[in-house]
């Protein structure tokens, strides 16, 4: 365990809570931040973030419950294989995690890139859910998929999806810029 005294801008008294850890479970070693007190609650972020997207709220949410706020795979401190970036091995990795803390069963909260990862994991672990809220995000194969080419607004909202999929042409042209393209976001 490590105390989280060193990140900036979290709220007063946030290090006394919260440790961060990092956890070898499905096979890669996940980070996540931890604390509180009171049945489970597994954070999952969007894109692009991490566990740090949820600080402002999770001094509150400890008061209730035990907070996992966790890294997926491929972003913060948790490791970034080549593949598995598919919903249901995210998933698994999250259960997993759960798994390794002593958690059978716990809540999951999911927003944007977090929806459907939650969503499958509710999905193919029922048993392992209490309770699910998801919001700001399309459940792929539930939701109906936007067209290719869509209003400008639409593509406002969604070019990085597939932008984020390319190989290697992505992060060339980015390089450098990365204020330009994380600030549109």
């Amino acid at each position: 365990m490590t105390p989280v005294s060193s990140v900036p801008g979290l709220p007063a008294g946030f290090e006394r809570i919260f440790t961060s850890r990092l956890i070898r479970a499905d096979g890669i070693r996940q980070h996540a931040v931890i604390g509180g007190d009171g049945p489970p609650l597994l954070l999952v972020h969007g894109w692009p973030q991490n566990w740090y997207a949820w600080r402002l709220i999770m001094p509150e949410l400890a008061r209730y419950y035990t907070v996992v706020a966790v890294d997926q795979r491929g972003t913060g401190l948790t490791d970034k294989p080549s593949d598995g970036y598919d919903t249901g091995t995210l998933a698994g990795d999250l259960t997993a995690l759960m798994e390794t803390l002593g958690y059978d069963r716990f809540a999951v909260v999911g927003h944007d890139t977090g929806m459907p990862i939650g969503y499958a994991l509710a999905a193919d672990h029922p048993h392992r859910v209490d309770r699910l809220a998801v919001a700001e995000a399309v459940i792929p194969g539930v939701t109906p998929s936007p067209p290719l080419l869509g209003t400008s607004q639409s593509n406002n909202m969604l070019w990085h999806f597939p932008f984020n999929r390319l190989e290697h042409v992505n992060e060339l042209l980015v390089a450098g810029r990365e204020n330009i393209y994380f600030g549109w976001q």
